[in-house]
């Protein structure tokens, strides 16, 4: 995984508008996150794509101006809004629903202020937390053998049990067992060092 520098100074970089690497990194961030969310929200392929440019053309735009402060709010309340605003601008684009006889505009529809959509607080919160899980699986096997992290992945995700993969590698079940514990504790500290860095 590529190295990711403080998210503060991300942001200074960002703010000057010309840096081309801070641009990159902030897109190889937030492609993944913006295009799940899009996806659950009836924006697959190449409409999800349409999402992604334009939060990424609203950000070139928004970001000079924008002013990093810890006390006033965080950049991924900043990010949602810009994707809200895009996902709701192309549900407008689209029209109304003949199916469902109705306009497939949502609560987060409008471009302006208003009442939140739980619906589409609780995809945010979903995707948010898939994405810093994902940024932290990339780093732990950047930090880990291949064959602790194969370890990991088989028992964590159900692909096989403790003592058929003792068994295979010649090791006791209580072994795989402190593997699987000894990644769990780092992958939670890599999440939170990650969440405080995003402030």
């Amino acid at each position: 995984m590529h190295s990711l520098s403080t998210h503060q100074s991300l942001l200074a970089r960002l703010s000057r508008g010309d840096d081309q690497a801070a641009w990159s990194e902030c897109f190889a961030r937030y492609r993944d996150l913006i295009l799940a969310v899009a996806r659950r929200r009836g924006f697959a392929g190449a409409d999800g794509d349409d999402v992604l440019q334009d939060v990424f053309v609203e950000l070139g735009k928004a970001l000079p101006r924008f002013q990093y402060d810890r006390e006033r709010g965080r950049f991924r309340g900043f990010l949602k809004t810009i994707t809200v605003r895009m996902i709701g601008r192309r549900l407008r684009q689209r029209g109304p629903d003949p199916a469902a006889g109705t306009t497939q505009a949502t609560p987060e529809a409008d471009e302006g202020p208003g009442a939140p959509d739980p619906e589409f607080e609780a995809t945010w919160e979903a995707e948010w937390r898939q994405y810093h899980l994902r940024q932290a699986m990339a780093t732990l096997r950047n930090e880990v053998r291949a064959s602790d992290m194969r370890v990991f992945e088989d028992v964590t995700q159900g692909r096989r049990e403790p003592g058929q993969i003792a068994a295979e590698l010649g090791l006791t079940v209580n072994a795989i067992h402190q593997t699987k514990s000894r990644m769990l504790k780092r992958l939670r500290e890599l999440i939170a060092a990650q969440v405080l860095d995003e402030g």
